[in-house]
């Protein structure tokens, strides 16, 4: 039995004049989860001294989503716009704090979201190493990599199963998780495994849509979720109500452009899905602004020298757009702008 692992750095907001450090923990304590899953991720099969393992990460996992959602979702969304590696297990970790977030507004009961993050965190254990080879390659994928995709979600199951892990719905989920809701189907209607699995596969779907490659950038927030919403007939559904209540129209970590010409990230959602918490970043000529986007698109002529929060629900600061991710190798302090916001 392996040594174990020591615990994550704890994290507590308790002040407004302690917010930078606290983020700061914060910061460090999804540092570690994305280490330690990875590594869980790559072992040969999954044995007890694993299980105990995995237990703990998922309760770290779920009271992080449980203490500062917001704070952690844009954590995720800027690791996913920002770094191609670790991609396997980020991608999991941002599926399974989606999925979370999710129980309320789908009133899901505490079991079933339970392995409903489990699956979240296990269901791509198959593909891990060639999830993070595909997000460097140019091409296609081979013949034998379309067939490790294609199997992957039953031989992720079968790689639990092995290991002892025998909770029903755990697996099923993991088993089901390519599948969509059926056409003209109420989500409440669904047996319990096939709507957790629809559930799971559209979070799957926006979190990679939002997450960068070599040979493309992210795609735009609005856009991603725009897709996360629609159900099968084109139509906002059940599952896209509850995506756009937790990840709002522009979701924490996504850039911005304002009514005043000004470029910002959003730090936190708002009361309405159209006007949430901004950290101004750069002011100047809109038009100037928005076309630079690909590198230094804050235009060092315009940073501003202290960020500044925007209210958004004002005209003067509405959101006016999305707009891409700017140098992905620019510095930015993310533990004093989510303190600022």
């Amino acid at each position: 039995m392996s040594e174990a692992p020591a615990a994550l750095p704890p994290f507590e907001l308790k002040s407004a004049a302690d917010a930078p450090s606290d983020f700061q923990a914060l910061i460090g304590a999804v540092g570690a989860l994305h280490s330690r899953l990875d590594g869980m991720l790559r072992e040969p099969l999954p044995d007890e001294d694993w299980r105990e393992r995995f237990d703990e990460l998922v309760e770290q996992c779920r009271a992080l989503s449980r203490h500062e959602p917001d704070a952690l979702l844009y954590l995720h969304m800027q690791f996913a716009q920002r770094s191609l590696d670790p991609y396997s297990s980020r991608h999991a970790l941002f599926c399974a704090c989606v999925a979370d977030l999710c129980a309320a507004p789908l009133a899901l009961a505490p079991a079933d979201t339970d392995a409903l993050v489990r699956a979240a965190l296990t269901m791509n254990v198959a593909m891990t190493a060639l999830q993070d080879e595909l997000v460097h390659r140019e091409r296609t994928p081979t013949l034998d990599q379309r067939r490790v995709i294609d199997q992957h979600p039953r031989q992720s199951a079968a790689w639990l199963r092995a290991g002892g892990i025998d909770e029903a719905l755990w697996l099923e989920i993991v088993e089901q998780h390519h599948r969509e809701a059926p056409a003209g189907v109420a989500f409440a209607e669904l047996e319990t495994a096939p709507r957790l699995a629809a559930l799971l596969h559209r979070i799957d779907v926006f979190t990679a849509k939002m997450s960068a490659r070599k040979t493309r950038p992210a795609m735009l927030a609005t856009l991603a979720a725009r897709d996360a919403c629609l159900g099968h007939d084109g139509r906002p559904d059940e599952i896209g109500a509850a995506l756009l209540k937790v990840l709002g129209l522009y979701p924490p970590g996504s850039f911005v452009r304002l009514a005043n010409g000004e470029i910002g990230v959003v730090t936190r959602r708002g009361a309405r899905a159209n006007a949430p918490r901004v950290v101004a970043l750069a002011a100047g000529a809109p038009a100037a602004i928005a076309a630079r986007t690909a590198c230094d698109a804050y235009g060092r002529e315009a940073a501003m020298r202290d960020p500044l929060l925007r209210d958004t629900a004002q005209p003067a600061y509405a959101v006016k757009a999305c707009v891409m991710l700017p140098d992905p190798r620019a510095a930015m302090d993310h533990a004093a702008l989510l303190a600022i916001g």
